[in-house]
């Protein structure tokens, strides 16, 4: 039951309660054991839902500790896990600092922040080569082509992503996902110094490759790794792109719902990016977020009007019990 209503909540407090008991369980457990196929699937299925709700609530979970990474060696899906279960940490880290020192952070804290997300920066386009050359099919392709719902067309969109197997949806929609989280986290970053490290050695050879994702490569190549804030406000627009260019795609007659459970969460990152910077495109999320709701993905309603300050809000003051949630869950909540 406590996995059904992961999946099926009655509302966000009934989510956020079963992710937190669900990863209390996993904590007291201790540390998976590998021949164990329980141990397995319940590591497996609550290191996404604990991904989530750290990166909304902007606090670290067990799971980004070192001894609970690189446990199931080997998989793409736990690889990526392993390095977007760290960014929580920073991000708490970070609003730390701005709470103290508001935009005066020290240097030697400073740098410290700009090393820790270079270098999961690193990380993640290393994972994304990786993958580039395990794959033998493109790990998705751009099309024009005849949406079956026209509200989700517009100038931007008109491109629709396409995933010719199941998995590549699963793990680029988890690599969008992380990439928006970190680099909308860049963008907030008050850059103050250079912080000289090794650029991804892997960049150049990733051009090469026919399935790569040529506009980020460029982007990346040109730049030379990320430099600043306004680098990271390009990349982090590059990918709530790319997620938005998967709407489309995932509302296709006959898509299967879990689809939009997937889909769900790195919509509503965009959204997070877009919110003050692009209204109109905070809209289009909010449009794309209330149909998967319709199609099933309850808490996919509820999130809409939700923004990250209030997500941890609620995990901070108990927020959820109060009568404010009526509010949210109803849709009157209006955004900041």
């Amino acid at each position: 039951m406590a996995l059904y209503e992961v999946y099926n909540p009655s509302g966000i407090q009934g989510w956020t309660h079963q992710v937190r008991l669900g990863c209390e369980l996993l904590e007291k457990r201790g540390l998976p054991r590998t021949n164990e196929t329980f141990d397995r699937n319940l590591y497996r299925r609550l290191r996404n839902f604990a991904l989530y709700h750290s990166c909304g609530g902007r606090k670290p979970t067990f799971l980004g500790r070192p001894e609970w990474r690189a446990i199931l060696g080997g998989d793409s899906h736990d690889e990526l896990l392993d390095i977007l279960l760290q960014m929580p940490a920073l991000m708490e880290l970070m609003d730390g600092y701005k709470k103290r020192y508001g935009q005066a952070i020290p240097d030697s804290l400073l740098r410290h922040i700009l090393r820790e997300f270079r270098q999961l920066e690193v990380q993640l386009l290393q994972w994304y080569w990786r993958l580039q050359c395990k794959e033998t099919v493109p790990l998705f392709d751009l099309q024009y082509a005849l949406p079956t719902d026209e509200r989700f067309v517009t100038d931007e969109t008109s491109q629709i992503a396409f995933f010719s197997q199941q998995h590549l949806f699963e793990l680029l929609m988890l690599y969008w996902l992380g990439c928006v989280v970190l680099y909308t986290f860049g963008a907030e970053v008050p850059w103050q110094m250079e912080v000289n490290l090794p650029g991804p050695t892997l960049l150049s050879e990733a051009v090469k490759v026919p399935n790569a994702d040529t506009t980020l490569t460029a982007l990346l190549i040109e730049k030379g790794g990320i430099g600043g804030a306004e680098e990271s406000e390009q990349l982090a627009a590059h990918f709530a792109h790319r997620v938005c260019q998967s709407v489309a795609f995932c509302m296709r007659p006959g898509f299967a719902m879990a689809g939009l459970q997937i889909l769900m969460t790195p919509v509503w990152a965009a959204k997070q990016f877009f919110l003050h910077r692009t209204p109109g495109k905070v809209k289009w999320c909010q449009m794309a977020l209330d149909e998967m709701g319709s199609r099933g993905v309850k808490l996919a309603k509820v999130i809409r009007n939700i923004s990250q300050d209030q997500y941890a809000a609620m995990k901070e003051t108990n927020w959820l019990e109060s009568v404010q949630l009526e509010r949210v869950e109803s849709g009157d909540w209006e955004i900041a």
